[in-house]
């Protein structure tokens, strides 16, 4: 349980850094 918990954290964080990402990807290219 720990081990599913440990993965599904780091999947949550690997996906919010991508989205800060494009975030930052995006504004970057507009400005």
């Amino acid at each position: 349980m720990h081990g599913f918990v440990a993965r599904n954290m780091i999947h949550t964080l690997t996906l919010r850094f991508f989205m800060v990402a494009l975030l930052i990807a995006y504004f970057v290219k507009m400005h």
